[in-house]
């Protein structure tokens, strides 16, 4: 409603405007010659004026509409980018949870028992020199009793 109220004062002011400005004025253009009312030519030039500004201003909007686009494409692409760097940082944490683990795991020290005695090996032997008989490796040294 305020807008029609607007439109219509506007129109009036340029009624008026014309009526008092209807007298004749001759105007040279790049070598044309013409003549008319001064009301109209200042609303053509005015007019002439509003489409120059409304070409400049879609230009610029079409121009920041490309932008925004373009921007929105690499926001989505970063935003995937995200995502990924999140999944792999989640990975990582979980690989360095279970390193550290493993990493106590070693250096926690072990109670001697019957799974800490090493298994002896392959035919039998005994892991080192048996030295219960008190002789050298062989056991062949002087008796003590």
């Amino acid at each position: 409603m305020f807008a029609l109220a607007a439109l219509l004062v506007v129109l009036g002011v340029v009624a008026v405007f014309a009526s008092q400005n209807a007298h004749f004025v001759a105007m040279r253009f790049l070598g044309w010659q013409f003549s008319w009312p001064l009301a109209g030519i200042v609303l053509v030039t005015l007019v002439a004026g509003a489409l120059a500004a409304f070409l400049v201003s879609l230009f610029r909007q079409v121009r920041l509409g490309l932008r925004i686009h373009d921007t929105s494409g690499r926001l989505r692409k970063a935003e995937k980018e995200l995502e990924t760097a999140k999944v792999d940082l989640d990975k990582t944490r979980a690989d360095l949870a279970l390193a550290r683990r493993e990493l106590e795991e070693a250096r926690r020290p072990r109670a001697p028992g019957p799974s800490a005695s090493p298994a002896p090996e392959a035919g039998g032997a005994s892991p080192g020199p048996n030295l219960s008989r008190g002789g050298g490796p062989s056991g062949s040294g002087p008796r003590r009793g």
